[in-house]
């Protein structure tokens, strides 16, 4: 007879072995509006023919002056969220920008377990003009 804790591992290991983190495709755009206005959008788009587990968006911006890299702070952090099969979420935020040039990081995290499915991140030269 097999020990009900070993039962319990069996069971543990045939489950995380089923795991499949969510596949999405992730793009991000940062465009210039006016000096010292910038427009980031972000789209999301799920890859897999089946619903995601809620995800967890978080997009950060730091700007570089005289040399250096200013805080990181966080400019999209919309509540989590499902994307069903092949759905597409565009999500956009308006930021006030001082420097020379931005770097943008965009996370997409899984809300119930926590664990990075998609992390990107761009630097642009934001336009004098």
């Amino acid at each position: 007879m097999i020990a009900p804790h070993r039962t319990l591992l069996v069971f543990v290991l045939a489950f995380t072995g089923c795991y499949r983190p969510a596949e999405v495709a992730i793009n991000v755009d940062l465009s210039t509006r006016s000096p010292g206005l910038a427009v980031v959008t972000l789209k999301v788009k799920n890859q897999e023919p089946r619903p995601t587990t809620p995800l967890a968006i978080d997009v950060t911006v730091q700007a570089k002056q005289a040399g250096h890299w200013g805080k990181a702070e966080s400019v999209l952090h919309p509540a989590a969220f499902v994307l069903n099969k092949q759905e597409e979420q565009i999500l956009r935020a308006t930021v006030k920008l001082q420097g020379e040039m931005v770097r943008t990081t965009v996370t997409v995290r899984e809300q119930e377990s926590g664990r990075v499915v998609k992390s990107q991140q761009i630097e642009k030269t934001l336009s004098t003009s």
